[in-house]
């Protein structure tokens, strides 16, 4: 494609493109990192980047202040398999873009240095093996009957993210980062998590309860994402190379925010970012008070 919108518009007759935005520092969820275009907003300037090309990742960086794009391709790995078509999709944080290629007998998982385009680490699991580099079971959420439950086969993990959108999620600390792999269940709205209005910012607050929030918040956006989306996941912890670690994977702020909200059962509930914390707010029906409650992150 000549254009950006026709690099976006790949489905005839397509009116609009969902992209995801996604903010240094906020956790993004599987349902905003599986989407094939995101916008990154950085201090310095964005990246959008697009994944419908199933063997290239392109970037288009916009820096402040003069805009001036500047178009960067990064290849996708290979699952080597004969005639199945796989799924891709990628993530940026840093000076690293990560990569996930999956099909319903294999999927690889790399990481490559952004300024050099050198593969800095591959992991790859074929349906019969076990996954040697997770933390966690292989982790079913939201569905219509169990709202959480575990895999047992790396075979039915690897059938469900490739017939889906997959993705690839990294949440940096200070010495490690925790990597999840997965995919999203599809649903006839377009699936799970909260949605975006025209002229606000998300609808999240009424998904699993009984009002919807409109707001024009990206924090609260990816919170309720993060909360209300639909995966077929696993989650591992990495050292600053790239060497799994194994252990118990912490929890970072959104989860310990949706463990407090889940005991609240809010009627309405807001999260913003503020000096490096994040703050929830709640409304209390019965004493008519908004409380704020301080979380580090």
């Amino acid at each position: 494609p000549r254009n950006l919108y026709g690099a976006l518009n790949i489905s005839a007759g397509l009116k609009t493109v969902p992209i995801s935005k996604i903010e240094e520092g906020n956790p993004a969820s599987l349902e905003m990192t599986s989407k094939l275009t995101k916008i990154y907003v950085k201090e310095d300037g964005v990246s959008i980047t697009l994944d419908q090309n199933r063997d290239v990742t392109s970037e288009i960086v916009l820096n402040y202040p003069d805009f001036e794009p500047e178009v960067k391709t990064y290849q996708k790995p290979d699952v080597q398999t004969s005639a199945l078509i796989p799924k891709t999709n990628s993530y940026i944080l840093k000076d690293k873009i990560y990569h996930i290629s999956s099909t319903s007998e294999r999927m690889v998982f790399a990481i490559t240095d952004r300024n050099t385009g050198d593969q800095v680490k591959t992991y790859t699991v074929a349906k019969d093996d076990d996954i040697s580099f997770k933390n966690t079971p292989i982790i079913q959420e939201g569905g219509m009957y169990d709202s959480y439950r575990t895999l047992e086969k790396t075979s039915k993990f690897l059938r469900k993210i490739s017939a889906s959108r997959n993705g690839v999620a990294v949440i940096p600390s200070k010495d490690s980062y925790n990597i999840t792999l997965g995919g999203i269940t599809e649903t006839q709205g377009g699936g799970g998590g909260p949605m975006m209005m025209p002229g606000f910012g998300g609808v999240g607050g009424g998904i699993g309860g009984p009002f919807a929030v409109a707001s024009f918040n990206p924090t609260f956006f990816a919170y309720s994402s993060y909360k209300h989306t639909k995966s077929t996941r696993i989650e591992g912890m990495f050292d600053i190379d790239y060497n799994h670690i194994t252990g118990d994977i912490d929890l970072n702020v959104f989860d310990r925010i949706k463990e407090f909200s889940d005991e609240l059962k809010p009627i309405a509930e807001n999260v913003i970012n503020y000096k490096n914390k994040v703050l929830y707010g709640t409304y209390y029906k019965k004493t008519k008070k908004f409380v704020l409650y301080t979380f580090e992150k």
